[in-house]
């Protein structure tokens, strides 16, 4: 007997047996029968259309009803049915996001985040979050990016400052913005644009102005560049105008520099620097506040000293002449002043109109060694007429010497009464050896029959007769006014020459 079958006896006085099948069968059970098959739960339909019916297998028994993806329930027509899945419920997504039900057959639920968030939406994933409208730098880089808020969207672009414009990318961009235009500044200033991110714009007064150059400000004014004193108290100031800058110094007259306290100052204007006067002159600066230079000849000369003028000439002492008319006049070289009268040949006396007066020689022998000179008024160098001096003494003193050893000779020559003349030439002392007595009184004496005026040289000296002599004034050799210590000594020796011939004659 088939396990599915349940064979029962039918009681007697029946007969025979009842087959049964089992649960989940159908059929007569028996073997000549139709046995048993499993029972379809499913051939009577019981799922409704959203749900797919299966069979119970036997001994199980009915159908089982399956509602399709997307749908809930029991599946039976006498049941729940099928009805759609509600995804969101519960709900899968954030507060931020809105759950949407995937229709069946789809399952499970869309989370869409709400306007200005981005993200899946769940809770088990992304969520929502503001979505950045900068992020993908929509703006130029003068430009600051600013997102803006959800649930709004998009962003904004803020040009920086000093910069106009809408600061987009795909739009006007950022541009600089020139303060200057319309010009903010005063004419007399220069108007600079502050550059970006600076703004506004810088006035920029010209040259020898201050202020702020602004129109609506100070503007510009003329700096007075003598404001700080830069000139010395001497010194007078004056502003340079503009667009001049400083001021300028003037020292007054008389002085000279640059009048500036940092500078020169003002100084007295040294009028002898360079010296306007010649060599001969001497320089005065005249003190400020006059100019200029005065200019004195030095002794021995005149003019008004200058180089530009007549400068400084020797002095004529012969114009006028202070000698006669038989003198010759001899001016005094500068630094001396004055002039020298000589005589002519045959005059004596200083010559000069003031002075003795000239003479002409009487023939009578008479000859002196003895001129006068003008007196010089400048002064001759001491030190040269001392030399002078000395050598002249010097050589007087060797000629006496000479001469008295000589006549020393001569005398033992003389007559018995034979004159002897000792002459010394530079004491103005001469001796008679028939008296033995020296004639220094002043006297001169005569040579006898000896014509000594008409020879060249002094014959100057003491004679018994008490005559003065005279001078040959006119020959060179007569001259003494240069006091020639060789003309000295040969003036002496003719003299001794004549004193000679004069004792052999005698004798």
């Amino acid at each position: 007997m088939e396990l599915d079958v349940q064979c029962a006896d039918v009681i007697a006085p029946g007969t025979g047996a009842t087959c049964t099948c089992r649960a989940g069968y159908v059929g007569d059970g028996r073997n000549d029968g139709t046995g048993c098959t499993d029972n379809n739960g499913c051939s009577s339909n019981p799922c409704v259309t959203l749900a797919s019916c299966t069979d119970v297998p036997a001994p199980g028994a009915g159908a089982i009803c399956t509602c399709g993806t997307g749908y809930e329930g029991d599946g039976r027509k006498g049941g729940t049915g099928c009805s759609d899945i509600d995804g969101c419920s519960p709900n899968p997504c954030v507060s931020r996001a809105r759950c949407t039900d995937v229709s069946a057959p789809g399952t499970g639920a869309t989370c869409t985040c709400g306007t200005g968030y981005e993200g899946d939406g769940r809770q088990d994933g992304s969520g929502c979050s503001d979505i950045d409208g900068c992020s993908s730098n929509p703006c130029v880089s003068q430009a600051h990016c600013t997102d803006v808020i959800a649930p709004s969207t998009g962003f904004t672009c803020t040009c920086r400052a000093g910069y106009v414009g809408d600061g987009r990318n795909d739009g006007t961009g950022c541009t600089e913005t020139y303060t200057c235009s319309p010009n903010l500044c005063v004419s007399l200033a220069r108007c600079t644009d502050v550059p970006a991110p600076g703004t506004g714009a810088i006035c920029t007064c010209g040259t020898g102005y201050v202020g702020d150059g602004l129109k609506d400000g100070t503007g510009c004014s003329d700096i007075d560049g003598c404001s700080v004193n830069p000139c010395v108290a001497q010194a007078s100031c004056a502003d340079v105008p503009a667009p001049g800058t400083g001021a300028t110094c003037t020292c007054p007259d008389g002085y000279g520099g640059n009048g500036r306290r940092d500078g020169t100052g003002c100084t007295d204007n040294d009028g002898c620097s360079p010296s306007p006067c010649v060599a001969q002159a001497i320089c005065t600066d005249v003190p400020a506040p006059d100019v200029g230079a005065t200019c004195n000849c030095t002794d021995g000369y005149v003019g008004d000293g200058r180089k530009n003028g007549t400068g400084c000439t020797d002095i004529d002492g012969c114009s006028p002449s202070p000698c006669v008319a038989q003198a010759r006049c001899i001016d005094v070289p500068a630094p001396g002043t004055g002039a020298r009268c000589l005589f002519t040949d045959g005059l004596k006396g200083n010559g000069s109109q003031g002075g003795t007066s000239s003479t002409v020689d009487d023939g009578d022998h008479r000859t002196s060694a003895n001129h006068i000179l003008m007196p010089v008024a400048g002064m001759i160098g001491l030190g040269a007429v001392l030399a002078l001096l000395l050598v002249v003494l010097v050589t007087a003193v060797a000629v006496n010497v000479v001469l008295k050893r000589r006549l020393a000779s001569v005398k033992s020559k003389r007559g018995a009464n034979g004159t002897t003349i000792q002459n010394s030439a530079f004491d103005d002392t001469y001796a008679d050896t028939r008296t033995n007595r020296p004639n220094n009184d002043g006297t001169y004496c005569d040579v006898i029959d000896d014509d000594i005026t008409k020879r060249r040289g002094p014959a100057y000296g003491i004679s018994q007769h008490g005559v003065n002599n005279t001078s040959d004034v006119g020959g060179g050799e007569g001259i003494y006014q240069t006091l020639d210590p060789r003309t000295l000594e040969k003036g002496n020796n003719e003299y001794q020459k004549l004193a000679k011939k004069r004792v052999f004659q005698q004798s």
